[in-house]
C-alpha cells in the first residue's frame, strides 16, 4: 500500500511539472504575440525556408526561439539567456528588442519581424559578419553556472563556467583562446601563456600579471589571469584583441559576444 502511495505521488508530480512547463509555453507564446502579433508563433502557422544568412528561417516551434532543440529540454541560446534575465528581473520582452543578442547586426526586434531567430547568429536576414563566439556571465534561474559557449550558434560545453571579476569577463583559458580561433602554448617556467594565429604569435599573458603583450605591444588586461580550483581563466577581451575579433558587449544577459568581420 505504501508503494502505491509513493508512485501516486510521483506521478502527480510529474503532472504538475507537465502543465506547469505547458501554461509556461502558452505564456510565452503569448507574450510574443502581443508585443508582435504579425509574427506567427504556433507551429502549425509557420512555415519553413532558408533564411537569408544561410540560418533556419522562419521558427518550427515555439521552443525553437529560446532553445537550441525543439524539445526545449536543453540549455537556452542567448534570446533565451535574455528572456530568462527579464523573467528574473520583472522586465518586459520590449526592455531587451532593440539588443542584438547574437551580434549578428540585427536587433531582436529586426529579426522577430523578419522571421529569423534573434539568438541564433547563423539565422539572419542577411549576412553581415562571418563568425561570433558567445561567453555568458549570467547563471541559470535556478541558480546553476552555465558551462557552455556559444559559437555561431551552437553550443559547446565547457569544463568551468566563465565568471566576472573587477568587470572583466574571465573565461577558461583554452576555451576562450581555441573558442576565437587560436591556438595556444603553455611555458610552464615563466606560468606565461602564448597565444598564436595562423602560426604567428599575437599575444602573451602571465599568472599573476595584470600586463600582457598583445600584437608586440604592453597591455593592461585590468585584471590578472589565474588559476582557480586547477582551471586557468584569462581576461577574454585580451585574448579577443589579440586575435582580431570585436567586443560586444551585452548588458542585459551578461554576454560577452566576439564577432569577426
Amino acid at each position: 500500500m505504501k508503494r502505491m502511495s509513493i508512485v501516486a505521488v510521483v506521478l502527480v508530480i510529474m503532472f504538475a511539472l507537465s502543465f506547469m512547463v505547458v501554461v509556461g509555453q502558452d505564456e510565452y507564446s503569448d507574450e510574443i504575440m502581443y508585443y508582435y502579433p504579425k509574427f506567427k508563433i504556433k507551429a502549425s502557422e509557420l512555415a519553413t525556408k532558408e533564411g537569408g544568412g544561410g540560418g533556419n528561417g522562419l521558427l518550427e516551434t515555439d521552443c525553437m526561439l529560446c532553445h537550441f532543440h525543439e524539445n526545449g529540454d536543453t540549455v537556452r541560446n542567448l534570446y533565451g539567456v535574455q528572456y530568462e534575465t527579464s523573467m528574473s528581473s520583472g522586465n518586459e520582452i520590449t526592455d531587451y528588442e532593440n539588443w542584438d543578442v547574437d551580434a549578428d547586426g540585427y536587433t531582436n526586434k529586426e529579426e522577430i519581424n523578419a522571421g529569423t531567430n534573434p539568438g541564433d547568429f547563423m539565422s539572419r536576414p542577411k549576412k553581415k559578419f562571418s563568425k561570433c563566439v558567445s561567453f555568458i556571465l549570467t547563471k541559470e534561474d535556478d541558480g546553476d553556472a552555465r558551462q557552455y559557449i556559444i559559437t555561431d550558434g551552437k553550443e559547446t560545453a565547457i569544463d568551468a563556467p566563465c565568471y566576472i571579476k573587477n568587470n572583466k569577463s574571465m573565461v577558461p583559458l583554452r576555451a576562450g583562446i581555441e573558442g576565437l580561433g587560436g591556438t595556444l602554448k603553455w611555458i610552464g617556467g615563466e606560468k606565461r601563456v602564448d597565444i598564436y594565429k595562423s602560426g604567428k604569435l599575437v599575444g602573451q599573458m602571465w599568472i599573476g600579471k595584470r600586463y600582457a603583450k598583445i600584437n608586440g605591444k604592453d597591455y593592461d588586461l585590468t585584471t590578472a589571469p589565474e588559476i582557480v580550483n586547477s582551471r586557468t581563466f584569462v581576461p577574454v577581451k585580451g585574448v579577443g584583441d589579440s586575435l582580431g575579433a570585436e567586443l560586444v558587449w551585452i548588458g542585459f544577459g551578461k554576454i560577452a559576444n566576439f564577432r569577426f568581420k
